[in-house]
């Protein structure tokens, strides 16, 4: 399929913005030699004249915003060279799109981290080896994400005309320059020159095919046939589920530290995260609304993810302007907000995935929602982690942020039918499932699981720090260890489910749920508790995945989208009792008390697993 025209241009404006800029930055010089961002002056390496250091400040600023602008041109630029590469080999095209996109976030990050160092520059204090090394891993990213992105559009490039094959020999043969410029410092001039030689080509391929004449014919209203549109969709679920999954990991490990870091009682803490997880039991709303609503005439499903991502990303960009104990009702207000939009995206994109997906893709739509969750838990808390140990916390919020502004993106490429099939329509005659005694016990499972099984897991990183004094940069890492454990945990899910059926599972789901809990409860040394936290990340995992298959069993085909969005929201009733019950157990009992409560209260569940299986009857199967 030919590439899109505006897209093109688009992306040939963002390429010649970013070459023009990096000109401009050239001719930005600091005070006493020095290099951007000036790490002599920030490590302490270098002492400052008042003079100099108001001339360091100055040109620092200007540079930001420069630099600001170039990452808008930066994003604009791979959106059109994704498309271009899309239309010549669809897969290389889509990663080409994912790493630059991911390179531009990482360079808002390395930004972000300096911004950090030159605040506590300004009051008199110097940053540690320890940031120094954090910056470099985060620089190093930032540039060898777009150089695999570059590598990955060479073979499509080198198809067309002279500006394309320049570009192509730019993203292959002058990678190995530019690699070597990264790690010698005398020769760190030619990594700034590749990005420009890169953007200069780029944006002259991009223009030139923007121009070319592309005949399309008129009677046809599809815009993109089914071969590109599935990678695009596809891309967007495991997409909102990476931005989701880092929301979920600040909200579940770190958002209790960081209003402890503001000396808030763990009860306080308790009832924010109650009040912040309404919107998710209210989410049952905007799923009905989407079934019924054409918002602006523009589909069921895109204008509401686009609505809540919208949402979603303000609040997390404001939250730092906020100070929790002089300034809680903003702040409580900005977390509201960022559920709102997260409970608005999550719903409808849960929606479009089973209005769009058919049967053969539906575990591939699964396995993507569910790895983009768990990979985002993994990354994002090591950076949370490190962040958080250096006091940075406002950018974890800008980088959840930043995340929500790549998937915008995506959500905005994606396509969706303006009306829905017949056969997708509304049925009333459907609610009459939700009489039925196997579903309702099914859904008092979904309130006792989550409450114990959340709440456990969000006071995880308290206990590992003010229990086992563990340092909130280790607290990241323990974090990422339980992604892991989730992520694996999901993924065996399903095969096992289909081997010992759902009974048994949901069954061992339980049982080594709550013994999983139990162990945490027992378990005193830091060293035993990375097993312990990688095996209570297994359990979380497993039983999230067999738990919402079996929800899917359970939604009524006709109202479907509806049915799972009542049973999440059920279980939200369970973490928001949960929570508050944590925080009170905690201040009252302790750590390890709290954990032996909710591994019991896991059990309570088993004998409603043996009622439902026995007055479960058949799916309604509808004509």
């Amino acid at each position: 399929m030919p590439p899109s025209r505006p897209i093109l241009r688009l992306g040939a404006l963002g390429a010649t913005l970013a070459a023009l800029l990096l000109l401009a930055m050239a001719f930005v010089s600091l005070p006493a030699g020095m290099f951007y961002p000036g790490l002599e002056a920030l490590t302490g390496g270098l002492l400052l004249s008042p003079a100099e250091q108001s001339a360091y400040l100055t040109g620092m600023r200007l540079l930001f915003v420069l630099d600001g602008l170039f990452l808008a041109g930066w994003v604009l630029a791979w959106v059109g060279i994704g498309e271009l590469v899309r239309a010549r080999q669809p897969l290389l095209g889509w990663l080409t799109l994912i790493f630059g996109l991911a390179g531009a976030l990482f360079d808002f990050s390395e930004n972000s981290l300096i911004l950090g160092a030159l605040q506590t520059f300004q009051a008199g204090q110097f940053m540690s080896a320890n940031w120094v090394i954090a910056w470099k891993a985060v620089q190093h990213i930032s540039y060898w994400l777009p150089f695999l992105a570059a590598a990955l559009a060479a073979p499509a490039l080198w198809q067309g005309r002279w500006p394309e094959k320049a570009a192509a020999l730019t993203g292959s043969l002058l990678l190995v320059p530019a690699a070597f410029g990264l790690y010698f410092p005398d020769l760190i001039l030619l990594s700034v020159l590749w990005f420009l030689v890169w953007f200069a080509f780029s944006a002259l391929s991009l223009w030139q095919n923007a121009g070319q004449h592309v005949p399309r014919p008129i009677e046809r209203k599809v815009s993109m046939p089914a071969s590109s549109v599935r990678p695009l969709r596809l891309s967007l679920f495991a997409a909102v589920y990476f931005v989701e999954g880092a929301v979920l990991t600040y909200f579940s490990a770190f958002n209790v530290l960081y209003l402890r870091s503001f000396e808030l009682s763990f009860s306080l803490i308790g009832i924010v995260g109650g009040i912040t997880l309404l919107p998710f039991i209210l989410k049952i709303f905007v799923g009905l609304l989407s079934d019924r609503v054409n918002l602006f005439k523009q589909g069921h499903r895109k204008p509401y993810i686009v609505l809540g991502l919208v949402l979603q990303t303000l609040a997390f960009a404001l939250i730092p302007q906020f100070n929790p104990s002089l300034q809680f009702g903003a702040y409580l207000t900005l977390m509201v907000l960022a559920a709102v939009g997260m409970s608005t995206y999550d719903t409808t994109t849960d929606g479009l995935s089973i209005d769009t997906t058919p049967e053969a893709d539906r575990g591939l739509v699964q396995g993507l929602m569910v790895g983009g969750r768990a990979v985002s838990a993994v990354l994002t808390a090591a950076l949370m982690g490190v962040f958080s140990q250096n006091g940075q916390w406002p950018l974890i919020f800008y980088m959840i942020a930043a995340l929500g502004l790549m998937t915008l993106i995506l959500a905005f490429l994606v396509e969706e039918k303006k009306e829905r099939a017949p056969e997708m329509q509304f049925s009333k005659a459907a609610f009459r499932a939700f009489k039925d005694k196997a579903f309702l016990l099914f859904l008092a499972v979904g309130v006792i699981y989550p409450l114990a099984l959340y709440s456990a897991q969000g006071m995880v990183g308290a206990y590992l720090n003010e229990g086992l004094n563990i340092s909130l940069g280790m607290v990241g890492l323990y974090t990422s260890v339980f992604g892991i454990g989730t992520a694996l945990g999901g993924l065996v899910g399903g095969p096992l489910m289909r081997k010992f059926g759902q009974r048994t599972s949901i069954l061992a789901a339980l049982l080594i749920t709550s013994a999983a809990t139990f162990i945490l409860a027992l378990t005193s040394s830091a060293g035993l508790m990375w097993a312990i936290v990688f095996l209570f990340g297994f359990a979380f995992g497993y039983y999230e995945t067999v738990y919402f298959a079996l929800g899917m069993a359970f939604s009524d085909p006709r109202i479907a989208a509806f049915m799972f969005s009542v049973i999440m929201a059920v279980g939200n009733f369970g973490i928001a009792g949960g929570q508050p019950l944590a925080g009170a157990l905690v201040d009252s009992l302790g750590f390890q008390p709290m954990f032996m409560i909710f591994a019991a209260i896991h059990l309570l569940a088993l004998p409603l697993v043996f009622v439902i299986f026995r007055v479960r009857k058949p799916a309604p199967v509808v004509a």
